[in-house]
């Protein structure tokens, strides 16, 4: 949060701050679209949560730079063993509910 700060005051002295600003905006939701399509297959869901897709989306790109910069190493961990977490309960339910589906459908002969 403090690296945010820091990096947003260092473009109030600068005479260009909101012309470069915007050009970093665009440059994380063309990023965005990219790693989605490579990574998920799939296009963000912009009109699911549209703050996150305006605002929340180029901070997670700001702080995911800086972390590949070396940044606060114990937080970034605790970030990753968290989403792994998650993704770990996710495809647990999905598998959960793959199953019950396979038990409520006929089978074919």
């Amino acid at each position: 949060m403090i690296a945010m700060f820091l990096s947003a005051t260092a473009f109030v002295h600068r005479g260009d701050g909101v012309k470069v600003a915007a050009y970093l905006h665009v440059i994380c939701w063309i990023m965005q679209f990219i790693g989605h399509g490579i990574a998920e297959g799939r296009a963000p869901a912009l009109l699911d949560n549209i703050l996150g897709a305006l605002v929340l989306a180029p901070f997670f790109v700001h702080i995911e730079i800086l972390f590949a910069l070396g940044y606060n190493k114990p937080l970034h961990k605790k970030f990753i063993n968290g989403t792994g977490v998650e993704i770990t309960k996710f495809r647990r339910e999905r598998a959960q509910q793959e199953r019950v589906v396979e038990k409520k459908a006929p089978l074919s002969r």
